[in-house]
């Protein structure tokens, strides 16, 4: 035989206090154990729900936290599709936008030099160093 119940605890205190409490009070107590009035000063509506299971025979306590894994899967196949069904970004920077200066034409030859944006010198009077 065994005492259960699924009650609604408050998030700040730890399940190992609330472990402790039930398994001191089953070790000094016998059967039926009530187990709201036990953990009365840690019940919350607004808490996380947990669900408590006390075996007669052996003075089991078990607490069962729900799975998180459905929260878990919607929240990633939301953000996955909101990701795969958003606009895709440019492939390519957009005149004017910062990274392209409005006034750049790709089809003009422009030799400046890429750093520092002066003219190039010209292939003819580069110097090498050999003769």
């Amino acid at each position: 035989m065994s005492s259960e119940c699924e009650i609604s605890i408050c998030s700040d205190i730890p399940i190992t206090m609330v472990y402790g409490k039930l398994k001191s009070h089953v070790i000094i107590f016998d059967p039926p154990y009530d187990i709201r009035s036990i953990l009365n000063e840690f019940c919350r509506f607004d808490g996380q729900c947990v669900r408590i299971k006390i075996d007669h025979s052996s003075k089991d306590v078990s607490i069962v936290q729900p799975s998180i894994s459905r929260l878990v899967l919607r929240t990633t196949v939301e953000a996955f599709q909101t990701h795969r069904l958003s606009l895709p970004a440019p492939l390519f920077p957009r005149l004017g936008h910062g990274l392209i200066p409005s006034h750049f034409d790709p089809f003009q030859r422009q030799n400046t030099h890429v750093a520092s944006r002066r003219p190039a010198r010209p292939s003819s009077s580069v110097n090498t160093g050999k003769s």
